[in-house]
């Protein structure tokens, strides 16, 4: 018999399917706990279950877990990869903001084309399972747990284009919320998109008081065409429709990621449309230069006109605005 995946299921499904194996309904909430608050990877550990429900357990069930690859550092972020059970790699970043931590999680095994600059991401592309996504967030908790810290944010905001993986990451937020689980308040997470408007139309029809960071990066429909591929299916005055209506109902400032490209999105028409856009919003604008990529023949503008426009926007604008490497 092939074991099933226990940590795939909500609490709702894994009440229903422990009750099929003769469990009572509060052993589900025990074993719920037990897997999503107290992060236990083994039924033995289980010790409020009787030994015969645990072995019921380990005949029908298994618990997955991320295999650590690598770490490395950039900046303020640590970065890990960690190794799917199909082999698949992934990353996910625990970022250090004052005396915040903020998780960036992967939602899918890469960044598909559309959604990368100038789309030259070419992998195969997968969404990622609950197990695998939750697993991102037990792993990097557990870690801060024994050193005394915990999570602030959740960011979904690694591998992927969360709006793709919509279903899988809502009920990962679901799980994490439950006062089961880690209880965590839904508005402590982000999702980080390029604008996938039917995924935004989705979001507010569930009310989740979610927090959204849009990668913006081009205001004509022009030069995001060329920036973001994903711009011809969602071009920019339908994105801003949309998220107008997101605003009004949901209530969350916005925050604009806008990656600076030396004599292409930075000329002062650009700029001076790029605060147009964010005015009409709650906002904050998150600029940042351009890191070259290898085959392409674009570059940051020099440091000392990033400062300019970024004075532009502070004090010529009055916009909430941050400049981040």
């Amino acid at each position: 018999m092939s074991k099933k995946n226990i940590l795939s299921y909500s609490y709702e499904n894994l009440e229903k399917e422990l009750l099929e194996l003769e469990f009572k309904k509060f052993n589900a909430k025990q074993i719920f706990e037990w897997l999503h608050k107290k992060i236990t990877r083994k039924f033995d550990e289980m010790t409020n279950i009787s030994l015969k429900q645990r072995e019921i357990l380990k005949e029908n069930f298994y618990i997955p877990y991320l295999e650590l690859k690598g770490q490395r550092t950039i900046g303020n972020k640590d970065i890990y990869s960690f190794e799917l059970e199909d082999g698949t790699i992934i990353e996910t970043a625990l970022e250090k903001n004052g005396d915040k931590f903020i998780l960036h999680v992967s939602s899918q095994s890469q960044n598909p084309e559309a959604i990368t600059l100038f789309g030259t991401s070419h992998e195969n592309v997968r969404n990622l399972e609950v197990d695998e996504i939750l697993n991102q967030v037990y792993t990097l908790y557990r870690m801060l747990r024994n050193k005394g810290e915990e999570i602030n944010n959740i960011n979904f905001s690694c591998f992927g284009e969360p709006f793709f993986n919509l279903d899988n990451v809502i009920t990962v937020i679901e799980i994490l919320s439950n006062e089961n689980c880690l209880n965590i308040s839904k508005r402590k997470f982000i999702l980080t998109t390029c604008g996938v408007i039917e995924g935004i139309d989705r979001l507010m029809e569930t009310k989740l008081p979610l927090e959204l960071h849009i990668k913006l990066h081009g205001i004509s429909n022009e030069i995001r065409d060329v920036i973001l591929p994903i711009n011809k299916s969602y071009p920019v005055e339908d994105l801003h429709a949309t998220l107008s209506a997101y605003q009004k109902g949901n209530k969350r400032r916005l925050t604009f990621e806008y990656v600076l490209i030396k004599d292409f999105n930075s000329t002062g028409e650009e700029l001076e449309a790029l605060g147009n856009f964010v005015h009409d919003f709650d906002h904050t604008l998150v600029l940042y230069p351009f890191k070259s990529i290898e085959g392409l023949p674009y570059e940051a503008p020099h440091f000392k006109k990033v400062e300019r426009i970024y004075n532009y926007f502070k004090t010529d604008r009055n916009t909430n605005v941050f400049l981040k490497d």
